[in-house]
C-alpha cells in the first residue's frame, strides 16, 4: 500500500511513496520517474488498446527483435557480427529482426536461420577482404538447409571485398543453398561480386532490389558468375523462381546480369524449371544481360518479359532450353546478338532452344561488335520456335534474323528490320518464313549521288518471295543509265537468281528490276530524263 503521497515543491506528484521517500513520481509535464529499486519495468504487464490480454513489456518488445538489444552498435567501426548473429538465433522459428539506421560492420559471415524475417533501414557492411572470415562458399548472409526466410528493405555493402583466397568459388552478398521459400525484396546492394545466389532452392522471389557492382581496387579472379544467379545443386532441381523489377548496374565489371543454370554431373541431371524474369533493368554487363544455361540439362518453362538490357555483349542468351517465352523486352547497345539460341554441344548439349516464342521485342543498335553476329540468331538445333512481330533497328550485321542450317521447323512472321540486310532462313530444313518488313541500306551502283527513304515489305508464297518497295533516288546525270541495289530479305539458294519485277518513277518513266545472284540483291535500273530527285516504287519476286 502506498504512503506519503504528497505534492512536491516543484509541482511533481508522487504516486508511490515508502518511508517518506518518493518511489515513483509524475511531473506536471507528464514524465514518469521511478527510483532504481522499485523493480524492473519490463516485468510489468500492459494491455494494448483494443486487446483483452495483458502481456509483460519484455514479451511485448520481443515481438520484433532489435539488433541493438543484443549489443550491436552500428557505428561502422565496432564489429557487430556476434550481436547480429545472436539476434537472428534468438528470433529463429518465427521472429522478426529489425536493423535500425546505422552502419553495422561485419567481419564474418552471418548464418541465417529458418522462419525468420530481417527488416530495417540500416546497412550491413562487410569488413575488407583481408580481414573477412572466408570459407569456400562466401556469403555475408548465408543460408544452408534453411527454409522460410525473408530479407526486406536493408542495405548490404560488400564493396570492400577486393581479393578472395584460393579455392573460394565466388563472392556473393547473400548465398542460399538448399533453402526454400525465400524472399529478397526492396534491398540495396553495393558489391564487387554477386548480390544474390540461390543454389538448389525452390520458391524464390528476388524483387525490387537496387544493385550496383564496382570493380575492386586490385586485380582478382573468382568473382560471382552472375549478379543474380539461380543454380541447381547436386541431385536437387531449382524451380519456381521470380526475379522481377530489379535494377542492376554491372558498371562494366559484372560478368552476367541474371544467370539461370541447369547442370549435369555424370549421369545425374538437375533441371531448372518455371522461372520468371520480368521488368528488370540490366545494364553495363561484361558478358550477357540475361543468360539461361542448360549445360546438358534442360531448362524448362523460362519466361522473360518486359526487361530492359543495355550495354552488354549479348542481350538474352538461351542454351539447352524448351518452352520459353521472350516477349516485350528492349535490348540496346550490344556488341553481340540481342537474342541467341545455342547449345553447349561440347558439354553434351543437344538443342539450342526449342518450342519457344520470341515476340514483340524491340532491339536497337545491336550486333555491332567483332564478327557482327545477327540480331536474332537461332543456332545449334534450335527447332519449333516462333519469331513474331519483333522490331530490329540499327543493326550493322548482314542479317537481322539468321537461322543456321541445323535450325528447323521455325516460324518467322511479321518482323520489322531496319538498317540490316534482312532475314536469312533455311527453307530446305523446314523453316517457315511468313513475311514482314525490312529496311536495308540501298546500294548505289551507277549514276546516283544518293538513294534513301527505302520502304519495303515482303510476303512469302510457297518458295517465292514477293517484295514491294518505294525509295528516293537522286541521279547525277540525265540520259545516263542509273542503277541502285536493294538487298534481298531472304537470300536465294538458286543460281542463277530467278527474279521478276517492275518499277515506276514519279515522272511517269519506267524502271526495270533485274537480279544479281552473286550479291543476293535486286537492281533497279532506269534512264532519267533529268537529274532531278525522284521517287521510284514497284515490286519484284524471286524463287529461293
Amino acid at each position: 500500500m502506498s504512503a506519503n503521497i504528497k505534492a512536491s515543491v516543484d509541482g511533481t506528484q508522487a504516486i508511490i511513496g515508502v518511508g517518506g521517500v518518493d518511489q515513483m513520481t509524475v511531473s506536471n509535464a507528464g514524465v514518469v520517474t521511478a527510483n532504481s529499486f522499485v523493480g524492473a519495468m519490463n516485468s510489468s504487464s500492459v494491455t494494448a488498446t483494443g486487446s483483452t490480454t495483458a502481456r509483460t513489456l519484455a514479451n511485448r518488445f520481443a515481438d520484433v527483435v532489435n539488433v541493438k538489444d543484443f549489443g550491436a552498435v552500428g557505428d561502422g567501426v565496432t564489429d557487430d557480427t556476434a550481436a547480429i548473429q545472436a539476434a537472428i538465433n534468438f528470433a529463429s522459428q518465427g521472429g522478426e529482426v529489425f536493423i535500425p539506421k546505422g552502419n553495422y560492420l561485419c567481419n564474418s559471415r552471418i548464418v541465417l536461420q529458418s522462419k525468420i524475417k530481417i527488416t530495417g533501414n540500416g546497412v550491413l557492411k562487410s569488413g575488407p577482404s583481408s580481414g573477412f572470415n572466408y570459407d569456400v562458399h562466401v556469403g555475408l548472409l548465408l543460408s544452408e538447409d534453411k527454409q522460410d526466410i525473408e530479407i526486406q528493405g536493408i542495405e548490404i555493402d560488400t564493396s570492400s571485398w577486393t581479393t578472395i583466397p584460393s579455392g573460394v568459388s565466388s563472392m556473393r552478398s547473400i548465398l542460399f543453398r538448399r533453402s526454400n521459400n525465400l524472399v529478397v525484396e526492396d534491398c540495396e546492394f553495393k558489391t564487387t561480386g554477386g548480390a544474390v545466389a540461390a543454389i538448389g532452392c525452390k520458391e524464390i522471389k528476388i524483387e525490387g532490389n537496387l544493385i550496383s557492382c564496382t570493380q575492386p581496387g586490385s586485380s582478382t579472379t573468382g568473382f560471382a558468375d552472375g549478379v543474380i544467379d539461380v543454380w541447381v545443386e547436386y541431385d536437387i532441381d531449382a524451380y519456381r523462381c521470380r526475379i522481377a523489377n530489379n535494377q542492376i548496374n554491372g558498371n562494366g565489371w559484372a560478368r552476367w546480369g541474371i544467370m539461370l543454370t541447369g547442370l549435369t554431373f555424370g549421369s545425374q541431371v538437375m533441371d531448372a524449371k518455371w522461372i520468371t524474369v520480368v521488368g528488370n533493368i540490366v545494364e553495363n554487363i561484361y558478358y550477357d544481360g540475361i543468360w539461361v544455361l542448360g549445360r546438358n540439362a534442360i531448362v524448362d518453362g523460362i519466361t522473360i518479359i518486359g526487361n530492359v538490357v543495355r550495354s552488354a555483349r549479348k542481350g538474352i542468351s538461351i542454351s539447352d532450353s524448351i518452352n520459353f517465352t521472350i516477349t516485350g523486352n528492349t535490348v540496346s547497345n550490344t556488341s553481340g546478338s540481342a537474342v541467341h539460341l545455342w547449345s553447349e554441344i561440347s558439354s553434351g548439349g543437344t538443342i539450342g532452344g526449342s518450342k519457344g516464342v520470341i515476340s514483340s521485342n524491340s532491339f536497337n543498335n545491336v550486333a555491332y561488335g567483332s564478327g557482327t553476329p545477327p540480331a536474332i540468331w537461332l543456332d545449334d538445333n534450335s527447332t519449333d520456335n516462333s519469331i513474331i512481330g519483333n522490331v530490329i533497328s540499327e543493326t550493322t550485321h548482314f542479317y537481322g534474323i539468321f537461322l543456321n542450317t541445323q535450325a528447323i521447323r521455325n516460324t518467322v512472321s511479321g518482323n520489322r528490320i531496319q538498317q540490316g540486310r534482312g532475314s536469312s532462313y533455311v527453307l530446305s530444313n523446314g523453316n517457315y518464313p511468313d513475311g514482314g518488313s525490312y529496311s536495308p541500306a540501298v546500294v548505289i551502283i551507277a549514276n546516283a549521288s544518293a538513294a534513301f527513304n527505302l520502304i519495303t515489305s515482303y510476303h512469302v508464297l510457297s518458295n517465292r518471295i514477293l517484295v514491294f518497295f518505294s525509295m528516293q533516288v537522286d541521279p547525277i546525270n540525265a540520259a545516263t543509265i542509273t542503277r541502285v541495289g536493294i538487298p534481298l530479305p531472304i537470300p536465294s539458294d538458286i543460281t542463277p537468281l530467278l527474279l521478276y519485277g517492275a518499277g515506276t518513277q514519279d515522272t511517269g518513266e519506267n524502271a526495270i528490276v533485274v537480279g544479281d545472284a552473286t550479291n543476293d540483291r535486286a537492281e533497279v535500273v532506269f534512264t532519267p530524263a533529268t537529274d532531278l530527285n525522284r521517287t521510284i516504287h514497284g515490286w519484284f519476286s524471286y524463287i529461293f
